[in-house]
């Protein structure tokens, strides 16, 4: 590969990264809505399977909110933890669902079920790893009564252990491949799964999660009802607001998780911020060949190290946009953009090829529409 095609695939790359999150906005914040304070029409649906040890995290979190909801309900998908347990000394409704019947997948399930629990005209679906600040309900509503459709959350992803790093390149891909955060954005045709807010009535009037009950990812399946119905899907950063940490098991959930997600999300991602990140992605790994040529074959080591760091600097100020993933992945984010292209070859395999995944113990066919 020749000097100049490394040089000017890095440079694109370099000058795309800063294009794809150009602006990446948070929710609004409360007193921004004064129509809808102290409101409680308001259902939280939490689909859990095995989440005894975030749960109550997360069941703490909302007894603290300044918007308290009308509803708050867990539904157990076949745990074989104290999920059930933990829930109920915690005040929720605990909806035991049994595991999900032929022709839906769990999420899809859980969420159907706890929506025909709940009667409150706002329904707000959390992932049971997600943290909210003491305010976050309140700025949900706040957004949503501003945006109207489905507004969709992407939690700032926090890591415990430095392996958990190895998720900052699909994090940032996750937001970027979006387009929805270029200076000119496109509107989108998917969500982020772990939190999402919209209108009883416009969710039943699409189809709800029933509409997409085989979809392993039933996030970006919703998106595209509310989008078929002419209704606006608005994408948001949770900053400090809205949190999670993922996969704190260690590598085999990380595999998992990503493989069920990674190439779907690709599909159903505007062909344009695909291709840009992938061209972003693309100057990640061309970067070690082209700061080595500079150095060792034509001695330029102050250039090679001003383009290195000049990289070093994006990635920090993307990953800054997507979670607090420490310094490592950072400063060796050609080993994380190395990591990213091996999960999504891997996802590729088990979506196209095999035709199935696994997650939290089940093995899950994929059927998704194109």
């Amino acid at each position: 590969m020749s000097g100049w095609f490394l040089a000017a695939l890095v440079t694109l790359g370099w000058t795309v990264g800063w294009w794809l999150l150009w602006r990446v906005p948070g929710l609004d914040h409360g007193e921004a809505c004064p129509s809808r304070a102290g409101s409680s029409d308001v259902a939280v649906i939490i689909p859990a399977r095995n989440e005894a040890r975030s749960l109550p995290l997360l069941l703490d979190d909302l007894a603290r909110q300044s918007l308290r909801p009308a509803e708050i309900v867990v539904v157990d998908d076949a745990s074989e933890d104290d999920t059930v347990r933990v829930a109920t000394l915690a005040g929720a409704t605990v909806v035991r669902t049994g595991g999900p019947p032929p022709g839906w997948a769990g999420k899809p399930w859980a969420c159907w079920q706890g929506v025909r629990t709940t009667t409150a005209g706002v329904l707000v679906f959390l992932d049971a790893d997600v943290r909210l600040a003491p305010d976050v309900l309140e700025r949900l509503v706040a957004t949503h009564e501003r945006t109207g459709g489905l507004l969709s959350v992407q939690p700032h992803h926090v890591v415990g252990r430095p392996i958990e790093g190895f998720s900052m390149t699909p994090n940032i891909v996750v937001l970027a491949g979006t387009g929805a955060f270029m200076p000119v954005p496109t509107r989108p045709a998917l969500a982020f799964g772990p939190c999402l807010v919209c209108e009883r009535r416009q969710y039943e009037a699409v189809g709800g999660h029933a509409a997409v009950r085989a979809a392993v990812a039933e996030d970006a399946a919703l998106a595209r009802l509310f989008r078929a119905a002419d209704l606006d899907v608005a994408l948001r950063a949770g900053d400090e607001a809205v949190t999670f940490r993922m996969y704190p098991d260690g590598v085999r959930p990380l595999l998992q998780g990503w493989s069920k997600n990674l190439a779907i999300g690709a599909r159903a991602a505007p062909p344009i911020a695909a291709s840009l990140s992938a061209v972003w992605v693309a100057a990640l790994l061309a970067t070690p060949a082209l700061t080595a040529r500079l150095a060792l074959s034509d001695g330029r080591i102050l250039l090679a190290a001003v383009v290195y760091a000049a990289m070093t600097l994006e990635v920090g100020w993307m990953g800054r946009r997507a979670g607090r993933f420490g310094r490592w992945p950072i400063v060796l984010f050609p080993i994380s953009a190395t990591v990213f292209v091996t999960l999504f070859a891997w996802s590729t395999i088990r979506i196209h090829v095999l035709g199935s995944v696994r997650w939290r113990g089940r093995r899950i066919a994929v059927d998704e529409p194109r």
